[in-house]
């Protein structure tokens, strides 16, 4: 399974584009790694404007920040396919440019995705 956070700005997108969010990342995970689309979660969060702080100083926010957490192991990492193709995904969703788009993807052991897998 992979989970996704999609966090926005606040205010800057109608409800129709942040329904839209969660389905272009299924879709775009789906579509990198051949995992079954029901198996990824994605959830959006709207973020109040100066809530992102960089080097000490409030971002005034017109950037998407996706980070997602999947499973993978050495032989398979899809971590620069997949950041790009949830990127260009997102964008093309929140009508944004690619460029105010930022994906982050923390590849975990198969073994830790599991639902009550233990933290070894």
């Amino acid at each position: 399974m992979a989970t996704y956070t999609i966090q926005i700005p606040g205010g800057q997108l109608s409800d129709k584009r942040k329904a839209a969010l969660p389905e272009a990342v299924k879709d775009a995970h789906a579509t990198t790694t051949g995992a079954p689309r029901e198996l990824t979660q994605a959830t959006v969060l709207e973020i109040a404007s100066a809530c992102f702080w960089l080097h000490g100083t409030p971002l005034e926010c017109h950037q998407i920040f996706v980070h997602g957490f999947v499973a993978s192991d050495a032989e398979h990492s899809h971590g620069p396919v997949l950041r790009e193709a949830v990127a260009s995904a997102v964008a093309n969703a929140a009508d944004y440019e690619r460029g105010s788009v930022v994906v982050t993807i923390s590849e975990v052991s198969p073994d830790k995705m599991r639902p009550g897998s233990p933290n070894r």
